[in-house]
């Protein structure tokens, strides 16, 4: 799950195919909103089209999303190891207990 939310991750914020990092999308967002602050009410420079403004917001959005679950994903990967090292010490121990009892 954390490779594919990396993979899709990396396609969103890539130059290739995607449309740059979140961090861009969020640097377009508040340049418009500081010219909107400016000019209120008239389009001058620095406001974003509406359809363009319209598509960082939500690509930004898909960007938020895919990192906040990639975060829990990879906690959650982080736990799942944790209990199989701790399922194979376990395993360990009962190996060697079984062996000590067999040597006797």
């Amino acid at each position: 799950m954390c490779r594919l939310l990396e993979i899709k991750l990396v396609e969103m914020e890539g130059k290739e195919q995607g449309t740059g990092s979140l961090e861009d999308d969020e640097r377009l967002l508040a340049a418009h909103a500081r010219a909107v602050q400016q000019q209120p009410g008239a389009s001058s420079q620095g406001w974003l089209p509406f359809r363009r403004l319209c598509a960082v917001v939500y690509r930004a959005g898909q960007k938020r999303v895919v990192r906040a679950h990639l975060v829990g994903a990879r906690q959650e990967l982080k736990e799942v190891m944790a209990l199989l090292a701790r399922a194979q010490d376990a395993q360990a121990d009962l190996s060697r207990a079984s062996q000590a009892q067999g040597a006797k």
